[in-house]
Order: structure tokens, then C-alpha cells, then sequence
């Protein structure tokens, strides 16, 4: 494993390895890595692969610092919230039209503009969530 800097390892403690309930680290970095590439691993049993041998490429690969998932799949994975993504996307339907594309159709260039698109889109009075 690659020696980590004291910058890391505090980022790491206060943010990443799992902590009891009085907030006490109980986690390595190293037990992290192995935790997360283990949990990532299993699902190549679903596809008739090695989740041993993936678990070793992917602790690998996060111990030397080659390749780091997003910060909830390291929190999180391998525990009972499982939560690995780190946003979501819905599906837009109006009653109007279930299948409408607008938004997808309706690309805009800045944050704001698109923020401002979708705000106008959801403030329809055939919205639906």
C-alpha cells in the first residue's frame, strides 16, 4: 500500500473510515481499501466472473493510489446503508405527455440556464413526481 501523507490520513479519518458511536475510528486505511474493493467485487459473481480476482485488482488499484471511487461508495460500501451513487437521475413524465423528451430535448449552455429550464418544466400545472 501507498504510504498516505498525514493531509490524507486525517481526510480519511474525519471523512471516510467508519467510526463507532462515540465517533472513534475503528477502520485503516488498508481495512478501507479492502472493505470497499471486496464489496465491489461481488458483483461479478452475477456475471460469471472472479469477484476474488476483481477484489484484488480493485484493492490494488486503491491502495496505490491508481484509481479512488466516489466518495460515498468509499463511506459507504461494504456497509448496511450501501449507498455508491452520488446523484440520481429521474424520470420526467407529464400527464400531458408520459413520454416527453422536452427536457432531454432542451439543452442549455450554463448551470443556471438549465437550473431555470427544469424549474419552468416542474412548475407546469401537469407536473408529476
Amino acid at each position: 500500500m501507498t504510504d498516505l501523507d498525514e493531509v490524507a490520513r486525517t481526510i480519511l479519518e474525519r471523512r471516510y473510515l467508519r467510526q463507532d458511536e462515540t465517533g472513534a475510528v475503528v477502520e485503516t486505511p488498508d481495512e478501507m481499501f479492502h472493505r470497499v474493493a471486496s464489496n465491489l467485487a461481488e458483483a461479478e459473481a452475477a456475471f460469471g466472473g472472479d469477484p476474488e480476482a476483481a477484489a484484488t485488482a480493485f484493492y490494488d488499484a486503491m491502495s496505490n493510489l491508481r484509481f479512488l471511487p466516489n466518495s460515498p461508495t468509499l463511506m459507504n460500501a461494504g456497509t448496511d446503508l450501501q449507498q455508491l451513487a452520488a446523484c440520481f437521475v429521474l424520470p420526467w413524465r407529464t400527464r400531458s405527455n408520459p413520454s416527453s423528451g422536452r427536457w432531454r430535448r432542451r439543452r442549455s449552455s450554463t448551470r443556471a440556464a438549465a437550473a431555470r429550464d427544469f424549474l419552468s418544466l416542474r412548475s407546469g400545472p401537469a407536473a408529476t413526481w
